[in-house]
């Protein structure tokens, strides 16, 4: 068995030209192959990756939660949790409904679900509560009156659509209109509003079906707000006893939460009296020919 030779050792002068070469190379600007191209499209698509399903997940979970709160509240009355959630729902359906078409339509809606919740709120004793419902359900009535005047204005929606949209908003109206008188009904002995059934819808001069439904649901709003007003003067002195008196803490509370309750409604019926005059200043175009002559059923010339 030989030895194997061990390899000479390089010279100094070797090592130089064997560096300088390494070196050379090691500057140089290397070219990218296919193969790297490859690997670096797929290394920025894959990195993010799971940030994105992530972030998938979550958004998809906050979804759930938010549609299942949503449904949840819908039942909600004042007082309660998901009374704040079912507001914020509201909102953001009015704040969607642009067109006066989906407006007429949204408001209706909330007006039909504050007079489910007037009825619900009598149910359970809270009356100043149920009032402002009812205020509110007045209110929403006339904004949709509002709405649909903007309709009859343009001439876009056909006769017969406007006219099922009135007769809904009457219907509406009538139930408004009841939640009151069940309310003065309910409300301690002397402290009813006076609130004597209106005389029915009626065209007003210049002010169109919209305008007389704005206005009658503005006055059902005030004699709604009237009983609140009551009804939060009763409590008040209900609460005005001696301070060691059994049940005072209980009646100051229900004092202050029919004060509120007044309160807001006094706002609602303010705002079911400005949706009347925007019904009544929209109002429909004025019809104009020959000077004691038919109507041509136009609008004027601009």
């Amino acid at each position: 068995m030989g030895l194997r030779r061990r390899p000479a050792a390089l010279t100094e002068e070797q090592r130089v030209r064997i560096w300088a070469r390494v070196e050379r190379r090691l500057r140089a600007p290397r070219r990218s192959t296919v193969a790297d191209r490859v690997y670096a499209a797929f290394e920025l698509v894959a990195a993010p990756a799971p940030l994105i399903a992530r972030a998938a997940a979550s958004l998809g979970l906050v979804a759930a939660l938010v549609a299942g709160a949503m449904v949840a509240s819908a039942e909600a009355l004042p007082q309660e949790p998901l009374y704040a959630v079912k507001s914020s729902a509201e909102q953001l359906r009015l704040a969607l409904a642009v067109e006066p078409g989906d407006r007429v339509a949204v408001e209706l809606s909330l007006s039909e679900h504050r007079s489910a919740d007037a009825v619900r709120l009598v149910a359970q004793g809270d009356h100043a509560g149920a009032a402002l419902a009812a205020t509110s359900s007045a209110a929403h009535v006339a904004e949709a009156a509002a709405a649909l005047a903007l309709l009859e204005r343009a001439g876009d929606e056909a006769p017969a659509a406007l006219s099922g949209l009135a007769e809904r908003m009457t219907r509406q109206q009538r139930r408004s209109e009841a939640a009151v008188a069940a309310l003065g009904a309910a409300a301690p002995a002397g402290q009813a509003a006076a609130a004597a059934p209106s005389g029915g819808t009626e065209t007003q001069a210049g002010s169109g079906v919209a305008g007389a439904i704005a206005d009658e649901a503005a006055s059902v709003a005030r004699r709604a707000a009237a009983v609140a007003e009551r009804l939060a003067q009763a409590e008040e002195r209900q609460s005005a006893g001696p301070r060691e008196a059994p049940g005072r803490e209980a009646a100051a509370r229900s004092s202050d939460g029919a004060s509120h309750a007044a309160e807001r409604a006094r706002d609602e019926a303010e705002r079911a009296s400005q949706a009347a005059q925007r019904a009544k200043h929209a109002g429909p175009p004025a019809l104009v020919g020959p000077p004691n002559g038919p109507a041509t059923g136009r609008r004027p010339d601009r």
